[in-house]
């Protein structure tokens, strides 16, 4: 990654970045699986912290990423935290269709609600679509991306949703 300004903002495919006239940096984090962002939102000068992950498939290596950001989250003197993007987990069986995922199925899913409960998260409601991922025969749906936030992030910013975009968004810029 060598002098590239940005490398150290990027983490396995994952790149943060943001507009300098609504965020100033004080802190960047990453580990395997996530990068986050601590600074202070300037709109109502408001200190946050932002983190976005993407989580292995195994069970296992989603377990050390949870429990490394339940770690992260302890020591922040933010309470304002927002965690975002892909975490390759399902709260509930409806959340995945026409995918057979035997393997890792319920004990996965309680294990990702109880990440939640004890980072004291919130699961930020999607609108427009029930999923995130969809594969292109157009039978395989899940909902895997989702944005996570802190009930203090919550009472600051209180109309929070996640709204699942067209897959060509980004073809059509």
């Amino acid at each position: 990654m060598g002098d590239d300004p940005l490398s150290k903002f990027s983490q396995k495919g994952l790149l943060c970045f943001w507009n300098e006239d609504d965020f100033v940096l004080q802190n960047s984090i990453s580990g395997n699986g996530y990068i986050g962002l601590e600074g202070t939102w300037l709109e109502g000068n408001r200190q946050v912290t932002i983190v976005n992950v993407y989580s292995p498939f195994d069970l296992e290596g989603k377990r050390a990423l949870w429990l490394e950001l339940k770690n992260l989250k302890a020591l922040s003197s933010n309470s304002r935290w927002c965690a975002t993007w892909d975490f390759n987990a399902i709260r509930r069986r409806r959340e995945r269709i026409g995918v057979n995922n035997v393997s890792q199925g319920g004990r996965e899913m309680e294990d990702f609600n109880q990440f939640i409960k004890d980072l004291e998260l919130i699961n930020v409601p999607l609108v427009r679509k029930k999923y995130t991922c969809f594969q292109p025969n157009g039978k395989e749906k899940s909902h895997i991306d989702r944005v996570l936030i802190s009930r203090d992030w919550l009472e600051t910013w209180h109309s929070c949703t996640q709204c699942v975009l067209n897959r060509n968004v980004f073809l059509s810029l």
